[in-house]
C-alpha cells in the first residue's frame, strides 16, 4: 500500500484532502505495527498482544476507513 501511495495515488489522488488522511493514517499503522514489535522483540509478550487488540486493530481499522473515504471522494 505504501508504494501505491507515494507512486501512483500520490500522482492522482493528493489534491484531494482525503489522500492526506489516508497517508497520515497509513503512517500511524507503521508506527503502531513498530510498538508491537519493539515489544515482542523485548520479551514483552502480554504487551505486544494487547497492543494487537487495541492500538494495532484500531490503527488498521483508521487505515481501512480512510483508504475507502480517498476511494468515495475520488468517484464524485
Amino acid at each position: 500500500l505504501g508504494k501505491w501511495i507515494y507512486g501512483p495515488g500520490k500522482s492522482k489522488f493528493a489534491a484531494l484532502s482525503e489522500y492526506e488522511s489516508m497517508r497520515k493514517a497509513h503512517a500511524n499503522f507503521h508506527l503502531v505495527a513498530a510498538e508491537v514489535v519493539i515489544e515482542h522483540q523485548s520479551g514483552n509478550q502480554q504487551q505486544a498482544q494487547n497492543l494487537l487488540k487495541t492500538k494495532f486493530r484500531n490503527a488498521s481499522n483508521s487505515n481501512q476507513l480512510e483508504l475507502v473515504k480517498l476511494f468515495a471522494a475520488a468517484r464524485n
